[in-house]
C-alpha cells in the first residue's frame, strides 16, 4: 500500500488533529443550544434581515443528464423547504434518473457540460469554477454539512460518488452566500439517498478501457420508525498519456474506495433524527520527467473519516433543526525521483473540521416564514509545507431569515449573516430576493448578495519550494478576507401542451449575473531569490465577472426529450485590465434522449462545445506575459441502455467521443469505451 510506502521513506509523528477542534467545537454546541431554546424569542424580535435557502429549483423538463426535478417539495440538508412555484432563488436540480441517465462514474463527471460550470482538471483532481470565479469560491456541501479536504483551495469532485446520491443541487452566485466563506460563487449541495420500506438492494458494475472498473452497492431496510442503508463502491483506472513522445504520463492511474452508513429514527410529533459515517480513500500514481532528466514517481495517498448527527423536533410553536458533524483527512504527497534522492519531496497533510448548524423556524400571520440560528466551525490543519507547527481557527456566524408570502404572485425573502471569526474579527453579509409572476407561465426572479471568504491556512503560512523546477511558493499573514457583491436575475417561461401536440412540454430561461470581488487573493512575483523564482499570495485583484446562460428545453412527444444551452461569460481583472486566465467566453451544450418503449431501450447522447481559453506567460523572458490562446474543443457523450428484466439493465455507452484533449492545454482523459449492468431488488 502507498501508505507504507510513504511511511517507510520518511518518517512521521502521530499527532492529535482534534484536541482543540473538539473543545471549541463542544463550547459552540453549549452555545447554539442555550440560544435555541432560551433565547430563540429574543433573537427572533432582534433579526431584521433575513435569510436565503438552498432549497428549491425551477421545475422545467430537462432531458438526459441535466434533467429538473418536478417534485413539489425540495429540501436542502437542514435548510427550509418551500414549494417550488415559491421558490425565491433561483436553484438548479439534477434528479436520480437524471444521474442514472448520464453515465457519469463521479461527480465531476456529471457537472462536465452544466451550464455556466466549468471543469478544472489539475495534478490535485477535478474542481469546478462557477461564474467564472475560482474552485475555491464555491461552496460544496453533503446533505447540508460543509465538504472536508481542500487541496489547493479547491475540492477534487472526481473522489463524490454517485451511487448514494439522490439529487445534486445548484445555487450560482453570492445569492447563497449566507452559508458563510467560500460560497462567493455558488454552492453545490449533494443530497443522499433515503431508505425505503422494507428491503432495497441495488449493485452496478462497470468495465471499459484505460483498465477502468467500477463497482457499487446499496442496501437498506426500513421499518415502522427505524431505518438503515450502506452504499459504498470501488473505482480504479489505469493512467494514461496525452504524449507518447515523453515518458510523463498526463493522468495519474487511481484506485479508490468509499463507504456510507446512514441509521434514521422517527419519533411522535414530528421529531427526526439521522446517523451519518463515512469513510473514503484514494490513492494516484503517475510518472514525472522533468526537464532536466529526472524521473520522478509522482504519489498521492487521501483519507478521509466523518461522522454527522441531525436531530428536528418541535419547540415553541415551530421546529429546531441541530445538526454536526466532525471530520479529519490525512493527504501524502510524494515525489520519489527515481535513482536518487536529493530532490524528494513529501508532504504529510493533516486536517480536522468540525460544524455545528442549529436552527429554528416558524410560521408567522401574513404569509411569513421566520428562521433564525447559529452556525459554529472550527478548524486545524498541520502539514509540512505550512511555516508554522499548527494552524486553528473558529468561526460562529448568527443568522435571520424571513420568507414572505405577499401574494400568489409576488415573494420576497432577505437575509443577514453577522459572522465573528477567530483570525479576521467580523463580517456582515445581508441579500435580498424578490420573486414575480407577472402572467401564467412566467417566472421572474430578481437578487443581490454579499459574500465574504477568509484566506485559507495554505494562503497565509506556506512555504515550498520546488528546487527542480525553480521556485518558491510563501504566504502572507496580513492577507485580508475576500469581499464580494453579486447581482442575480433569472426569467423563465414554460409552457404544456396536450398529449399528442408537437408543444406537448417546452421551457426556455435566461439566467444572468454580476459580481465584484474585492481583495481577491492571488500570486505575485517578488524577483528572483538566488537561483529561484519567489512567489508570495496578496491582495492584488479586483474583479468583475458578467455573463448569461440561456437555455431551451423541448419535449415534442413522450419519447424525445431535447434541451440546447448557451453560455457566455466575460471574467475582468479590473487591476490589470485583462480578461482573467482559464475562461472560456463562450459554450454551447445540447443533449438529446430517445426512447422506444416497445423494446424499452434509450438512447441519451450529449454534446458540449467551448471556446479556447486564455492563459498568459513570460515565453521570452522579457519579464512581460504574453497572450496565449488555446484551442476550442468539442466534447460527447454516448450511452444506450436496454433493460433485459423487470430488474437487470444493461448499458453501454462512449465518453470523450471525438477523442479531445492535447498537452499542455487541454488535459482531457482520451476516448473511454464503457460496458455494464445495474440490478434492483
Amino acid at each position: 500500500m502507498l501508505m507504507h510506502h510513504l511511511e517507510s521513506r520518511v518518517g512521521h509523528r502521530i499527532v492529535r488533529v482534534f484536541d482543540r477542534t473538539c473543545i471549541l467545537c463542544c463550547l459552540s454546541l453549549t452555545l447554539a443550544v442555550v440560544l435555541s431554546h432560551r433565547d430563540v424569542d429574543a433573537l427572533a424580535m432582534s433579526e431584521s434581515a433575513t435569510r436565503t435557502t438552498v432549497a428549491q429549483a425551477e421545475s422545467a423538463p430537462k432531458p438526459a443528464s441535466m434533467r429538473l426535478s418536478v417534485s413539489p417539495v425540495i429540501v436542502s440538508g437542514i435548510r427550509s423547504s418551500q414549494r417550488q412555484k415559491d421558490a425565491v432563488v433561483r436553484v438548479r436540480v439534477i434528479s436520480r434518473r437524471s444521474i442514472q441517465k448520464s453515465g457519469a462514474d463521479n461527480l465531476a463527471e456529471l457537472l462536465a457540460e452544466a451550464p455556466g460550470l466549468r471543469i478544472n482538471r489539475t495534478y490535485a483532481g477535478m474542481s469546478i469554477q462557477s461564474q467564472g470565479l475560482s474552485p475555491r469560491h464555491t461552496l460544496v456541501l453533503t446533505d447540508g454539512f460543509r465538504t472536508l479536504g481542500r487541496l489547493d483551495g479547491a475540492i477534487d469532485l472526481s473522489r463524490f460518488d454517485l451511487a448514494r446520491i439522490e439529487r445534486v443541487e445548484i445555487v450560482p452566485g453570492a445569492s447563497s452566500a449566507l452559508f458563510g466563506s467560500d460560497a462567493l460563487g455558488g454552492v453545490i449541495n449533494l443530497i443522499t439517498r433515503r431508505p425505503r420500506q422494507g428491503w432495497n438492494l441495488q449493485g452496478t458494475v462497470q468495465g471499459g478501457s484505460v483498465s477502468s472498473l467500477d463497482a457499487t452497492a446499496l442496501a437498506s431496510y426500513g421499518w415502522r420508525r427505524w431505518s438503515a442503508q450502506v452504499a459504498g463502491g470501488f473505482h480504479s483506472n489505469g493512467s494514461w498519456d496525452l504524449n507518447p513522445d515523453d515518458d510523463t504520463t498526463s493522468g495519474s492511474a487511481q484506485q479508490s474506495y468509499d463507504v456510507g452508513v446512514r441509521i434514521g429514527w422517527r419519533g411522535d410529533r414530528d421529531r427526526v433524527a439521522t446517523l451519518y459515517l463515512d469513510t473514503q480513500r484514494v490513492m494516484k500514481e503517475g510518472l514525472e520527467v522533468r526537464s532536466t532528466g529526472a524521473v520522478f514517481d509522482r504519489r498521492s495517498d487521501t483519507e478521509i473519516f466523518g461522522v454527522g448527527l441531525k436531530f428536528r423536533h418541535p419547540l415553541g410553536g415551530g421546529v429546531l433543526q441541530t445538526a454536526g458533524r466532525v471530520g479529519y483527512m490525512r493527504h501524502q504527497f510524494l515525489y520519489d525521483q527515481r535513482g536518487a534522492s536529493a530532490e524528494d519531496s513529501y508532504d504529510d497533510a493533516r486536517e480536522g473540521l468540525a460544524t455545528l448548524s442549529t436552527r429554528w423556524q416558524r410560521q408567522l400571520p401574513r404569509g411569513h416564514t421566520l428562521s433564525v440560528g447559529i452556525d459554529a466551525l472550527a478548524e486545524s490543519l498541520e502539514s509540512s509545507r505550512v511555516s508554522v507547527d499548527r494552524v486553528e481557527r473558529g468561526r460562529v456566524a448568527l443568522f435571520g431569515q424571513d420568507d414572505w408570502h405577499l401574494a400568489p404572485t409576488i415573494s420576497v425573502q432577505g437575509g443577514a449573516r453577522a459572522i465573528v471569526d477567530s483570525g479576521f474579527g467580523n463580517a456582515f453579509t445581508p441579500n435580498l430576493g424578490l420573486r414575480f409572476v407577472p402572467a401564467p407561465g412566467w417566472n421572474l426572479r430578481l437578487g443581490v448578495g454579499t459574500g465574504f471568504r477568509a484566506p485559507d491556512a495554505k494562503e497565509r503560512f506556506i512555504r515550498f519550494e520546488n528546487t527542480s523546477v525553480g521556485y518558491i511558493v510563501t504566504g502572507a499573514s496580513d492577507l485580508l478576507p475576500e469581499k464580494s457583491t453579486s447581482l442575480q436575475f433569472s426569467a423563465i417561461w414554460r409552457r404544456r401542451g396536450r398529449t399528442g401536440s408537437s408543444w406537448q412540454r417546452v421551457a426556455a430561461g435566461l439566467d444572468a449575473h454580476c459580481t465584484w470581488v474585492d481583495d481577491l487573493i492571488s500570486t505575485r512575483s517578488l524577483g528572483v531569490q538566488g537561483a529561484q523564482v519567489v512567489y508570495a499570495y496578496a491582495n492584488i485583484n479586483r474583479v468583475r465577472t458578467l455573463g448569461t446562460v440561456t437555455w431551451v428545453r423541448w419535449k415534442p412527444t413522450s419519447r424525445i426529450q431535447t434541451r440546447l444551452d448557451w453560455t457566455w461569460l466575460n471574467a475582468i481583472d479590473q487591476s490589470k485590465d485583462r480578461l482573467l486566465q482559464g475562461r472560456s467566453p463562450h459554450s454551447v451544450s445540447a443533449s438529446v434522449s430517445v426512447r422506444v418503449p416497445r423494446l424499452r431501450t434509450r438512447l441519451n447522447l450529449r454534446v458540449a462545445a467551448w471556446q479556447g481559453r486564455r492563459r498568459y506567460q513570460d515565453l521570452d523572458g522579457n519579464g512581460k506575459d504574453e497572450k496565449v490562446q488555446s484551442p476550442a474543443y468539442t466534447m460527447a457523450d454516448l450511452r444506450l441502455e436496454q433493460p433485459i428484466s423487470s430488474k437487470l439493465t444493461l448499458h453501454v455507452g462512449v465518453d470523450n467521443v471525438f477523442n479531445a484533449g492535447d498537452e499542455p492545454d487541454l488535459v482531457l482523459k482520451p476516448r473511454l469505451w464503457m460496458a455494464g449492468i445495474r440490478g434492483q431488488i
